[in-house]
């Protein structure tokens, strides 16, 4: 166990590590945002390795820091009492500025409160963490193997982008969209029944989608982001860069499959499909996926097209400025104090003994009286009131001063208020027209759908008049009027009109039709005149009375 000076020591340079890590994220967020912009029409692999090289630095100046934290000790107690004597001669010019030494104090006197609570938070992130593996790792255990040929042509789009390890393709229902896992022994999963419902051709660019994560070993960076945030996980600027890099690595495995797809279009449609089959859906964050989100689809899709990377929107364009501004005008505030304090530090730590003090000097006794001055009454007054009036006026500059920054930074605050409200007025209209328009798009599937319907209708009954007519035609070739005698009985019995079949008659003809000599609802009519009748001569008598029957028929075919 360390003794309890050490571990005092190590407590409070983790805590000032994690809080000097809150700017060291800001900076390396900047300097993204820097690389974003500067390298929008250079390679996507470029603007790539800029950003994980933004992240190492910020992971070395975090290590530096606690290295410097930890060698010059945070006993804010002991230090105090060696510097108080030397520090109260500046302390008022030091606090006049900008007052930090009553925040330092206060962290100091909590900073294990800090580590604890930065300690809990990391148990429950990499929990986490560790779940989503074991997670991944029962998914791989319970996976089934698709049909061979899915296995040769794994191979062969190996062989295209000349990854020489062996990758093992597995399906699963625990998994939502296509996703690459493991380093040593690389697997590839893909949703069950999926390879069987899409076209082959479009989920064979996925399947290159996740082969080119596999060739760049995308799995174990995905694992050191996910390791970073779980031990920053305050820390904004930190995560938003990492957001950064996923973003810039599936760009990156686009342009591979890009690079040996001969139609792009096959793969864009692939992405869309697949969206479209698995919107709403999650999948495992440990696994490198085919990329989530919408927003995300959108971009990528417009940068294959267009070939120009993404730059920044406006809410990262102004959080940047704003934290530039701030980082800016902290330093400069800090700038004088920091100097006259490290003076002090300095001259509290030198161990040089003090000069002597000068040697007394002679007095010389002259014997010619020399002429005392004279000084009038008002000379002394005089001299006093001058210096009242310099100091006085010195106050007079710093109180205006202080006046014009602090107008300045309230000008600077209402501009940023009225930009924010602008961008959230723009953020509402954009809400509102996109709901606007998810709305129509509801609407139009909804005629559209009963449209289809009416027109199934209409072709059934068009296919039945036609049954009808066929049946028609070979009865008339047959030279069978018995039948259309029966098949129009039928059909007058089936509409009611006829309710003793012994005794009945009916007349049709182009002009009307009479049941048992009254006049027939005009649908029926309708139905068997389009059915029964080809001109205006054509017509049916029939007449049944006690057994006897009497018909009379007269068609230009017959």
């Amino acid at each position: 166990m360390l003794p309890p000076y050490i571990r005092q020591e190590v407590i409070h340079a983790i805590c000032w590590t994690l809080i000097h890590s809150l700017w060291l994220g800001i900076l390396a967020a900047m300097l993204a945002g820097v690389v974003i912009i500067c390298t929008r029409k250079l390679p996507v692999v470029v603007r790539y390795k800029l950003l994980a090289t933004d992240l190492v630095l910020f992971v070395l100046a975090v290590g530096i820091t606690f290295c410097y934290q930890l060698k010059q000790g945070h006993d804010v107690s002991t230090a105090a009492g060696s510097q108080m004597p030397v520090a109260a001669a500046v302390m008022g010019e030091y606090r006049s500025l900008l007052d930090y030494q009553p925040v330092v104090n206060y962290l100091n006197r909590h900073a294990f409160i800090i580590v604890d609570i930065w300690l809990i938070c990391l148990f429950i992130q990499l929990s986490r963490l560790m779940a989503g593996l074991y997670g991944i790792g029962r998914i791989r255990r319970n996976g089934t193997k698709p049909p061979g040929k899915w296995n040769d042509t794994l191979l062969l789009l190996s062989g295209q982008l000349g990854l020489k390890r062996r990758v093992s393709l597995l399906e699963s229902a625990s998994v939502k969209i296509p996703a690459a896992f493991g380093f040593f022994k690389p697997v590839i999963l893909v949703p069950l029944g999926i390879l069987s419902n899409l076209p082959a051709e479009q989920v064979e660019t996925i399947l290159l989608h996740e082969l080119a994560h596999i060739k760049r070993g995308d799995y174990l960076t995905n694992l050191l982001l996910h390791i970073t945030e779980a031990v920053f996980f305050f820390n904004p600027g930190l995560r938003w860069l990492n957001a950064l890099i996923r973003r810039e690595r599936e760009a990156c495995c686009d342009d591979m499959v890009l690079s040996v797809t001969v139609d792009r279009t096959i793969y864009v449609n692939a992405l869309v499909s697949f969206r479209e089959y698995f919107t709403g859906r999650t999948n495992s964050p440990y696994a490198v996926a085919l990329g989530k989100g919408r927003n995300s689809l959108l971009w990528r899709v417009r940068r294959m097209l267009t070939h120009e990377n993404k730059t920044l929107d406006i809410m990262e364009k102004t959080i940047l400025s704003f934290g530039l501004a701030a980082v800016i005008g902290v330093g400069l505030i800090s700038m004088k104090p920091a100097a006259t304090f490290a003076q002090v530090k300095a001259a509290a730590n030198s161990d040089a003994p003090p000069p002597p003090p000068p040697a007394p000097v002679p007095s010389v006794t002259v014997s010619v009286p020399r002429p005392q001055p004279r000084l009038s009454k008002d000379t002394l007054p005089y001299e006093l009131r001058k210096d009242s009036l310099r100091k006085r006026k010195a106050e007079l500059d710093a109180q205006q001063a202080n006046s014009y920054a602090s107008d300045a930074m309230k000008r600077l605050i209402e501009e940023q208020t009225l930009r924010n409200k602008a961008m959230l007025d723009s953020l509402y209209t954009l809400q509102r027209d996109t709901l606007q328009l998810n709305a129509d798009a509801a609407k139009l599937a909804e005629e559209r759908t009963k449209l289809n319907e009416e027109q199934t209708k209409l072709a059934e009954e068009h296919a039945k008049m036609t049954i009808d007519r066929l049946q028609m035609t070979s009865d008339e070739t047959s030279g069978s009027s018995d039948r259309r005698i029966q098949m129009i009985t039928n059909t007058l019995k089936d509409a009611g009109l006829i309710p003793d079949l012994k005794d009945f008659s009916f007349s049709l003809n182009s002009e009307r039709l009479l049941v048992n000599g009254k006049p027939a609802p005009a649908p029926v009519f309708q139905k068997l005149k389009e059915r029964y009748l080809h001109s205006s001569k054509d017509h049916f008598n029939y007449m049944r009375h006690e057994g006897n029957t009497q018909t009379e028929i007269s068609l230009e075919n017959d």
